[in-house]
C-alpha cells in the first residue's frame, strides 16, 4: 500500500506510525509498525481531492448560477483558500461570468462547510483505525501521525486531527516532506533492503500476471 511505502521511507527502522496518504481518487490510513500492513491495520475511503472538488464545483455554481467555472480552476481555488480553521479570513475570489466579464464572489462559507465535510470523514477514519491499535503502541502511534499525499496541505486539517485524538494521549500530526515522491522513496528503499528470494517471487509474479494477459488476448482475439 502506498502509505506503507509512505512510511518506510520515513521510518526504515521498525516505528509505530499513523501515515494518512490523501490522494486525488481515495484517501488511504495505514498503521505502520516495520511488517506489511494486514487488512485490520487499514482504511481506505473511497473520496479524495477530486470527490472535494466536484462538491465545491457544484456549491459554487448553485450559489453563484452566473459563474463560468472548471474543475481545475476550483482546484486552484481549494488549494490557495482551503480550510477547516474556523476563524479563516473571508475568501473573496475574482471568477468569470457568463457575461464574459469578471465579478467578485464569496466563498468563505462554501469553502468552509465542504472542506470540513472532507475532513470530518478523514478524522473519524483515523480514530477508528487508532481504536484497533492494541494500547500498548497507541501512544507512540499517534505521536507519529503523518499526512501525505496532493490533498495534505489542507490548512488546519493537521490541528482538527490532533484535537480529535488527545483522547487518546498527546498526538502530534506532521506533514510529509514532499507529497509527490515520498511513496517513490520509501518504495525504492524497500527494494534495496528486499532479499534474493523476494526479487525471484516478484519476478514469477510478473511472468504469472503476463502470461494470464496473454492468454485473455488470444481468446478475446480467438472469440
Amino acid at each position: 500500500p502506498e502509505p506503507f511505502a509512505v512510511a518506510f521511507g520515513l521510518f526504515p527502522e521498525i516505528c509505530h506510525a499513523l501515515i494518512i496518504d490523501i490522494g486525488a481518487g481515495t484517501t488511504d490510513l495505514c498503521h505502520y509498525y516495520g511488517a506489511f500492513p494486514t487488512p485490520d491495520d487499514q482504511i481506505t475511503l473511497q473520496m479524495g481531492g477530486d470527490r472535494l472538488d466536484q462538491w465545491l464545483l457544484e456549491a459554487i455554481e448553485t450559489r453563484y448560477p452566473e459563474c463560468v467555472l472548471t474543475l481545475e480552476l476550483v482546484r486552484k481555488l481549494k488549494e490557495k483558500h482551503g480550510s477547516v480553521c474556523l476563524a479563516n479570513d473571508a475568501n473573496h475570489v475574482s471568477l468569470p461570468t457568463k457575461s464574459a466579464g469578471v465579478e467578485t464572489f464569496d466563498i468563505t462559507e462554501i469553502l468552509r462547510e465542504y472542506c470540513q465535510q472532507f475532513a470530518n470523514e478523514i478524522v473519524a477514519s483515523a480514530v477508528e483505525l487508532i481504536e484497533r491499535i492494541d494500547c500498548t503502541y497507541r501512544q507512540e502511534t499517534i505521536g507519529n501521525i503523518v499526512l501525505a499525499g496532493g490533498g495534505s496541505g489542507l490548512k488546519g486539517l493537521d490541528t482538527l486531527i490532533e484535537n480529535a485524538c488527545s483522547d487518546f494521549g498527546t498526538c502530534n500530526v506532521t506533514r510529509i516532506h514532499d507529497s509527490r515522491f515520498a511513496g517513490a522513496d520509501g518504495a525504492l528503499r524497500l527494494a534495496m533492503k528486499l532479499p534474493e528470494a523476494g526479487w525471484q517471487q516478484l519476478s514469477q509474479s510478473s511472468s504469472d500476471a503476463n502470461s494470464d494477459h496473454d492468454c485473455d488476448a488470444a481468446d478475446q482475439k480467438a472469440a
